[in-house]
């Protein structure tokens, strides 16, 4: 039933929550369409009707499903992926498991000169997510249709039936047998792409993936990458061996966020953080 479901629970949560509410009129235009997108996505006949939010400092983003509002609200309100740098260069960042854009925008926020690489490998997740870079006019930015995994293949995507950001490599992590076959990359040739800069960032958001992905990191392509930030999935691996290993890589990683999300260091920053 929808009154015992966690959709109900986050709602009344937030609408309870003056906090949010005064940081969601700072981050939109007009912070009713928020509330009202939200209720009409509770509504099962109407809950694929795309509505746009539109920001403050401009631009805008389209929501399609429930799952955006809550993606929104970790990315833009509580603004779970911010991370400080200490100087301001162009700084290149990749984004595994891209969704619908959203890191990718707040990045573009913060940093309006990066380069952003993206990866997203189902297909209409993808086209929403081509469709609010295109509906923002976000530069050097190139997104790709693909997954990242630890070797080069083709694999299953399970589809989840309800959550836009669910999909995985793992059949248990969707409860769906429905799936379509994906093309997959390493972590290697997704770096090679970059030539001889260094990445800054890389956010992994990707449902299990990540420890495949972070695992094949060698000492060489570890000194590539300045920072991680991942979302773990305990239910399929050990968060701690994981970062155990990416420690002897030379990461600095501390203690989860309130939002559940490893952030690690390579050694030259940390020193200098």
């Amino acid at each position: 039933m929808l009154v015992n479901s966690w959709k109900l629970n986050w709602v009344l949560s937030i609408v309870k929550n003056k906090a949010f509410i005064e940081k969601n009129k700072q981050v939109l235009s007009n912070p009713r369409t928020f509330w009202f997108i939200l209720f009409l996505k509770l509504i099962p006949f109407l809950k694929s009707v795309p509505i746009n939010l539109h920001f403050k400092s401009g631009g805008k983003i389209k929501i399609v499903d429930f799952m955006s509002l809550f993606i929104y609200t970790e990315i833009f309100i509580d603004e779970c992926y911010d991370l400080s740098f200490n100087d301001e260069k162009t700084l290149n960042i990749i984004d595994i498991g891209s969704n619908t854009g959203m890191f990718i925008l707040r990045m573009k926020q913060c940093y309006p000169n990066s380069f952003i690489t993206g990866y997203e490998p189902m297909p209409f997740v993808f086209k929403q997510l081509s469709d609010n870079l295109n509906n923002n006019s976000i530069q050097d930015c190139k997104v790709f249709q693909k997954g990242v995994g630890g070797k080069n293949r083709m694999e299953k995507l399970y589809i989840h039936p309800t959550n836009i950001g669910g999909n995985s490599f793992f059949k248990d992590m969707t409860k769906n047998s429905s799936f379509i076959e994906i093309e997959v990359i390493d972590i290697h040739e997704m770096l090679a792409n970059l030539g001889d800069a260094d990445c800054d960032l890389i956010k992994l958001d990707c449902e299990g993936a990540e420890y495949e992905i972070l695992k094949s990191l060698t000492p060489e392509t570890a000194a590539k990458i300045k920072r991680i930030i991942y979302e773990p999935t305990p239910s399929i691996y050990n968060p701690s061996e994981l970062n155990d290993y990416l420690a002897s890589l030379g990461y600095h990683f501390e203690e989860p966020t309130k939002h559940g999300l490893y952030v690690g260091l390579y050694q030259d920053v940390a020193a200098t953080a």
